[in-house]
């Protein structure tokens, strides 16, 4: 269950860095060094970088509201239910 928490924040962590990185160099229009800098810095923080994720898929990819939010909203939300789900009837993996 560790290593599937683990990958599943990697991916998060992956898909974050390049909807910030697109916000930052395509609707922002930052240099591209910059801002690689700071969508690597963005995307490992867990509140900000959901933030600025959503703006990037939003903005930079013309996503809707709605896809954007779920894209990064959802993940959290089903692992939250398999914990709880965990909790309930597997008391040795938790």
């Amino acid at each position: 269950m560790k290593l599937i928490k683990f990958i599943g924040y990697w991916i998060i962590t992956i898909t974050q860095f390049f909807a910030i990185y697109s916000y930052f160099h395509d609707v922002l229009e930052w240099n591209s060094l910059l801002g690689l800098i700071v969508a690597l810095i963005t995307a490992g923080i867990p509140i900000v970088g959901t933030i600025f994720g959503v703006l990037g898929a939003h903005y930079g990819w013309d996503w809707a509201w709605l896809a954007a939010i779920a894209l990064y909203l959802c993940p959290y939300l089903l692992m939250g239910v398999i914990l709880l789900f965990l909790a309930f009837f597997d008391h040795e993996t938790l």
